[in-house]
């Protein structure tokens, strides 16, 4: 069947159309309409009006991300060069490239404020943060050491903290205050940190061996922080998490239709101390 020309102006009746014999990747909407193809990005607007068509690199997951707060307009998507991560912004006189990581890219999240952005590579070990606009890496959080995939990343609401779901099945919550915007800490008597709004946080857990670390024999990983709290997803296979309004509830929806609402006292990490699971119709009621 014929499809329409995606360089023409087009209705919503006409993009539908278009996209329904091709395999959509992901759709996120903002006050644009991102649609990721295999191979392309088509960026509409509000109207459903073509602004952009971006050709990429082969990208079957369909792995982009796009700033969750509208008057910030920051997308990241693959390269075409392996392991590097295309940044697109109205204020950017030309397009950026961060180069993040060795493998292939296969997972991105962009903060509330377009200020930072958080990549993983296929081997799922690793978590880094960057800078967005001088493009410096911020900070490294290790997930684990055995190779999985990396299902979804998170900024919570302030960038004070990260969590993310993979096939291993586990969601991982990190501290990474460093990268906030004008965040500082103080260390109270007990040796806690306390964040500039009073609400205290614990340490990413870090090896017992990385004093060892001199000997530059495995420091990367020796020196690595780890999460400092965790859940074992009880259903199996994809999941995808996100923080509420608060930076201690973070919500899990796996591909069973099950959400679990999960609440952590960050003063003390571990796991969470309380745990509400909904079925898809019962979190549609709330």
């Amino acid at each position: 069947m014929q499809q329409t020309n995606p360089c023409s102006k087009t209705t919503q009746e006409q993009v539908c159309r278009e996209y329904i014999f091709k395999f959509v990747s992901n759709f996120e909407i903002c006050k644009r309409v991102v649609i990721v193809l295999d191979t392309q990005i088509m960026i509409y607007d509000h109207n459903f009006t073509l602004k952009e068509q971006i050709e990429t690199a082969n990208n079957p997951k369909g792995i982009c991300a796009l700033c969750p707060d509208s008057d910030n307009e920051v997308l990241a998507f693959p390269s075409m060069q392996k392991g590097f991560v295309r940044i697109e912004r109205k204020s950017f006189d030309k397009r950026r490239f961060i180069e993040a990581h060795e493998g292939e890219i296969s997972c991105i999240a962009i903060n509330r404020t377009g200020t930072r952005i958080a990549t993983a590579s296929e081997k799922g070990t690793l978590i880094r943060i960057w800078d967005v606009e001088t493009r410096d890496k911020l900070k490294e959080v290790r997930r684990g050491s055995s190779q999985v995939e990396m299902y979804s990343i998170a900024f919570s609401n302030d960038s004070r903290y990260l969590c993310c779901t993979s096939s291993s099945g586990t969601l991982h919550l990190f501290d990474i205050h460093e990268c906030a915007d004008g965040s500082t800490l103080e260390m109270d008597e007990d040796g806690v940190k306390s964040q500039t709004n009073g609400s205290p946080t614990v340490q990413n857990r870090t090896s017992s061996l990385s004093i060892l670390s001199f000997a530059k024999v495995g420091s990367s990983y020796l020196n690595s922080e780890w999460s400092f709290a965790e859940f074992k997803i009880p259903d199996a296979g994809y999941s995808i998490a996100a923080f509420g309004t608060e930076s201690n509830i973070i919500r899990v929806v796996t591909k069973l239709g099950n959400f679990y609402e999960l609440k952590f006292d960050l003063s003390k990490g571990g796991s969470p101390s309380d745990v509400t699971k909904y079925s898809f119709m019962e979190f549609l009621k709330k």
